[in-house]
């Protein structure tokens, strides 16, 4: 039933996000022919500008909520369709659209210090990490600076929560033509990463789309339609069941 709802909401909409798509093609075309990004902002290791905001609200979630067994950490991605998950509670999803990987870091480690002062650590049995450098691929972040943070971010998460399994979000279809042509060799490297650590899966958009968003899973050529967000969520449901090294796709 469920499926049949999200198919015919995004169907109903079509004409809108067909709108969008045509925005975003352009746009993302038109920053690759004029070099991307010329104001090197991918460099910035600042805190999200919401960050300050998101975490009181986020550390007030943890108090009054009971101790979480699965949580989150990501961008628009998860932030976005944060209500309309039914594998991941909303006050258990402490995503910040516009998150990069040392922005998720950050919300990781005040996270693990609330659960941990709550004494809510130990329930902590998966723990979802968006795309990372997703958005920096679209401020056109080189490839190894991108590799380093999201590599550094994995690290510095796992050595946060030891025990839970972990499941990794590469970078979804998107028009730009740099971060299409930038995820196969980082890919690699995050796949290679979550070899290493033995428990942890992935979660893959290339039945999403390859170098051209599915216009039935993509709003925009970057964000999910109501379908899209169904097959994320049960997609990460499914990278929860299964084995470590896995490669599930959305």
């Amino acid at each position: 039933m469920r499926a049949l709802l999200t198919k015919a909401k995004t169907w109903l909409s079509r004409r809108l996000f067909r709108k969008y798509h045509k925005s975003g093609k352009t746009t993302a075309v038109g920053l690759w022919m004029l070099g991307i990004d010329k104001t090197g902002g991918y460099q910035d290791s600042s805190s999200h500008p919401l960050h300050a905001m998101r975490a009181q609200q986020y550390r007030e979630n943890v108090i009054k909520h009971p101790a979480p067994q699965i949580i989150a950490f990501g961008d628009s991605l998860k932030d976005i369709p944060r209500g309309d998950f039914q594998h991941l509670a909303e006050h258990n999803n402490f995503s910040i659209s516009g998150s990069r990987s040392h922005h998720m870091l950050e919300m990781a480690r005040e996270i693990q210090a609330e659960l941990a002062a709550q004494n809510k650590l130990s329930a902590v049995e998966f723990v979802h990490i968006g795309t990372l450098e997703g958005n920096g691929f679209l401020m056109g972040a080189p490839l190894e600076h991108a590799v380093e943070r999201a590599l550094h971010c994995l690290t510095e998460v796992r050595k946060l929560f030891p025990q839970p399994r972990f499941s990794v979000d590469p970078i979804p279809p998107t028009y730009s033509p740099y971060a299409n042509l930038s995820r196969p060799a980082y890919e690699t490297r995050v796949m290679q990463w979550i070899a290493a650590d033995a428990n942890a899966a992935a979660i893959g958009f290339h039945s999403m789309g390859t170098t051209t968003p599915n216009l039935s899973l993509s709003s925009d050529g970057v964000h999910f339609t109501p379908e899209g967000v169904r097959r994320f969520d049960e997609a990460m449901e499914r990278a929860r069941r299964r084995s470590p090294g896995t490669l599930v796709q959305a």
